[in-house]
C-alpha cells in the first residue's frame, strides 16, 4: 500500500500565484511532486504555528473525489467555527478513486487555502485510513464536521453520530446544512456528468472543472 506523507500541522498556508493555479489544471500530476515550485509555495515550513494557541480544532472527513461546491460551502461555514480545520481525505483500499489522494489534496489547498487565510483560520489537509474517531484523537480534534443535504442524510448521519459518540464521547458532531443552491450536488453525480462530457462548471470550482476535463480526456 502506498503511504502518503502527511503535512505537518505546524505549517501555515501561503497562497499560490495565479500562474500556479493555472498550472494546477493543466499539469496536475507534476504539481504533486514535492520538488515542484508550487508545492513549496503552498506550504511554508518557516511559518510555525504555536499549537497551544489553537483552541478550537475541527475535523472535516470525506473522500472529496472531486471537491465540489457543496464541500466548499461546508468549508466556508467551518472557517467561521474553528481556529484550525483539518480536512481529512479518507483512503479506502477497496475503492478506486478518480483522483489520487495527492491530487485531491492539491485541489483542496488551491481552492480552500486562500479562503482559510482570509478568514484567519489555519487549514491542514491530511489522509487517513483508520476510524475517524481514532484519527480525531490523533490530531487533537474535538469536533467532527458533517454536511446535511436532506432528510435521508439526516437519518444516516444521526446513526453515525450516535456510533461515534459511543466510541468517543469527547468528539462532538457538528451538522452543517447545505445551502439551497448546493443541496443537489454530489461528487458521484459530478463524476458521472463529467465522464459523459457534460458541463460541470456549475457544480465544482473552476480549477476542479478543468482538472475533470483533462482527466476524462486522458481516459478516452
Amino acid at each position: 500500500m502506498v503511504k502518503y506523507r502527511w503535512v505537518p500541522p505546524s505549517y501555515r498556508y501561503v497562497p499560490a500565484s495565479k500562474a500556479d493555479c493555472h498550472d494546477f489544471a493543466t499539469n496536475l500530476h507534476s504539481l504533486c511532486s514535492p520538488n515542484h515550485s508550487t508545492f513549496n509555495k503552498v506550504w511554508d515550513p518557516n511559518a510555525r504555528i504555536a499549537h497551544h494557541q489553537m483552541k478550537k480544532i475541527g475535523l472535516y472527513p470525506g473522500s472529496f473525489d472531486p471537491l465540489t461546491n457543496g464541500h466548499l460551502d461546508r468549508l466556508k461555514a467551518s472557517f467561521r467555527l474553528f481556529d484550525h480545520l483539518i480536512v481529512a481525505i479518507g483512503i479506502h483500499p477497496s475503492k478506486t478513486p478518480l483522483f489520487t489522494p495527492d491530487e485531491r489534496r492539491i485541489m483542496i489547498e488551491t481552492v480552500a487555502g486562500p479562503l482559510a487565510l482570509k478568514a484567519g483560520v489555519t487549514l491542514e489537509v491530511r489522509t487517513f485510513d483508520t476510524l475517524v474517531t481514532q484519527f480525531a484523537k490523533q490530531v487533537g480534534a474535538t469536533a467532527l464536521v458533517r454536511g446535511l443535504r436532506d432528510g435521508t442524510d439526516l437519518d444516516y448521519e444521526m446513526q453515525l453520530s450516535g456510533m461515534n459518540g459511543s466510541i468517543a464521547p469527547w468528539l462532538q458532531t457538528v451538522f452543517l446544512p447545505a445551502s439551497p443552491e448546493d443541496r443537489h450536488i454530489t461528487a458521484t453525480l459530478v463524476r458521472q456528468v463529467a465522464a459523459m462530457g457534460g458541463d460541470v462548471k456549475a457544480f465544482v470550482p473552476k480549477q476542479v472543472a478543468s482538472a475533470l476535463t483533462i482527466k476524462f480526456k486522458k481516459k478516452r
